[in-house]
């Protein structure tokens, strides 16, 4: 049988509500008042989250920090390698999340982060003796060559490493010899940039006024590209090893290593004379190259078959349409 609602029946308050009369209200506003407190301070959830006190949380605060303690710096020395490696530490982490290497372990990042920063600065000014950027040819071999051996060197002590059979640098595919270009490069960069500004310091103290604008050029872009041209000529010299360690003859292995070198030294080259005169659209157009020969040689070069696996892929998908 069909229910019959009836009109609705307010509520009764019980004896005890009743009983407790305006104190009752009370305490319940102040529950209310309570729990938005803790909602916008929740002091306790944030003592029990892991995810606060994790790495990234300290490196969140770290790079949210230092940028301030630099500039609190009165002398402009301290201040401009805290910088430097401010921008060489932010770029090493992106670049990380974008190349993912698998195989390098602290060993190989100590020994190229090492090498670059004790032995890159005195190479370089061994090798760049007359640095010449007034026409594109001139700027390849006399800076652009010179830097990029040199940032190549820390990956080449790896190369001979594994050649000769160490264990902890066996496993390194070419994706991870790029990584460590990366680094090498990076630390490179730092160094120069802070080079840079402290040929700058007088000019800067002089003029008073915002030329140091080219010198902060010098960290905020100088660093990731060292790092992306170091990068190319470091996965040139992973993919010569791996073809060496296949059966490739060394001088065609050490050929094909060249060839990375050399792709770097025009890049760099190009980048420099194009910064010393007015062809801005150069500059971009050498920047853009350099980043996406890198993303393509980080795709392909996650392990040995990657590159066979990309130069098959077009031949099989065309066969495919042929049978269809």
């Amino acid at each position: 049988m069909p229910t019959i609602n009836g009109p609705p029946q307010e509520s009764i308050p019980s004896d005890e509500s009743m009983a407790a009369g305006p104190q009752a209200h009370l305490n319940t506003e102040a529950h209310k008042g309570k729990d938005l407190f803790n909602a916008l301070v929740p002091a306790r959830a944030w003592m029990q989250d892991k995810q606060l006190r994790s790495w990234t949380t300290v490196l969140l605060l770290v790079l949210v920090a230092v940028p301030a303690y630099a500039l609190s710096q009165t002398s402009l020395a301290p201040m401009a390698w805290i910088f430097a490696v401010y921008f060489a530490v932010a770029w090493l982490l992106l670049l990380y999340v974008i190349v993912r290497p698998e195989h390098i372990g602290w060993g190989s990042f100590s020994l190229v982060a090492g090498l670059a920063l004790i032995a890159g600065v005195p190479i370089v000014g061994l090798l760049e003796r007359s640095p010449d950027i007034n026409n594109p040819f001139a700027a390849i071999f006399t800076v652009g060559l010179p830097e990029e051996l040199t940032k190549l060197v820390p990956v080449l002590v790896i190369a001979v490493l594994a050649i000769r059979g160490v264990q902890w640098v066996q496993d390194l595919h070419p994706r991870d010899y790029l990584f460590l270009g990366v680094i090498s490069g990076l630390v490179f960069g730092a160094v120069e940039a802070d080079t840079y500004l402290a040929q700058g310091r007088e000019i800067i103290t002089q003029s008073g006024q915002l030329t140091a604008l080219a010198y902060i050029d010098r960290f905020l872009t100088d660093s990731v590209a060292h790092a992306l041209w170091a990068g190319i000529a470091a996965y040139f010299i992973g993919l010569a090893v791996q073809e060496y360690k296949k059966g490739m003859q060394p001088k065609v292995a050490a050929g094909l290593g060249c060839v990375g070198l050399a792709l770097a030294a025009i890049l760099h080259g190009l980048n420099d004379w194009g910064d010393n005169s007015s062809y801005t659209m150069l500059i971009i157009l050498v920047t853009l190259a350099s980043a996406l020969l890198f993303l393509g040689y980080a795709r392909v070069g996650a392990s040995p078959d990657a590159l066979q696996a990309a130069v098959q892929a077009p031949l099989k998908v065309k066969e495919e349409e042929e049978t269809s």
